[in-house]
């Protein structure tokens, strides 16, 4: 994968990732290549606001991004960041001032000044949660091990077993898209 921060500026792909494909192909050249496909950060992650983008136009840049990469050297992609889209699209998201709303991104924690009334948050904002890090593992079931992953009985203790099904659904139609 791209580095996260980078990953929606398809100019950053090169020349690193022509060389890491050159060298797998002479190195192990029976390897089939993948690549994970990141997600588009939180609305409290200060750099979309310095990029200039919002939270859509990230994944819709690093979706792109990595479909160019694999087109050019035949590989598959581990549709990850898809897959957080169309979670964020189908619970829906509701982002509020103090909360990530349902999403599988973040876990900062928010705290509110009691005397200027300004909200704040401390932690990480971009990297995946729990619920998140299931998602993903769900995607690479799904994708590198051609598993129905909507048949999956795993439910992981701490997380909201209502949203499980979802969770499922949302990671096959990210790799069936």
């Amino acid at each position: 994968q791209q580095a996260s921060g980078s990953s929606w500026q398809p100019d950053t792909y090169h020349p690193c990732a022509d060389n890491l494909v050159k060298t797998i192909r002479e190195l192990a050249p029976q390897a089939k290549i993948v690549v994970q496909e990141t997600w588009s950060y939180t609305p409290w992650d200060g750099r979309l606001k310095k990029w200039g983008i919002d939270q859509n136009e990230m994944y819709e840049r690093l979706h792109a991004a990595y479909g160019d990469l694999a087109k050019q050297y035949g590989f598959e992609i581990i549709p990850t960041g898809t897959a957080v889209q169309l979670w964020r699209k189908e619970l829906p998201v509701r982002y509020a001032e103090d909360s990530f709303g349902g999403d599988v991104v973040g876990s900062a924690k928010f705290t509110k000044d009691e005397k200027t009334g300004k909200v704040t948050h401390k932690g990480d904002v971009f990297h995946m949660n729990a619920s998140g890090n299931h998602l993903q593992a769900l995607v690479w079931t799904a994708k590198l091990f051609g598993v129905d992953v909507t048949k999956c009985t795993y439910e992981p203790k701490g997380l909201d077993k209502d949203k499980l099904p979802l969770m499922r659904k949302v990671a096959m139609e990210a790799v069936r898209k």
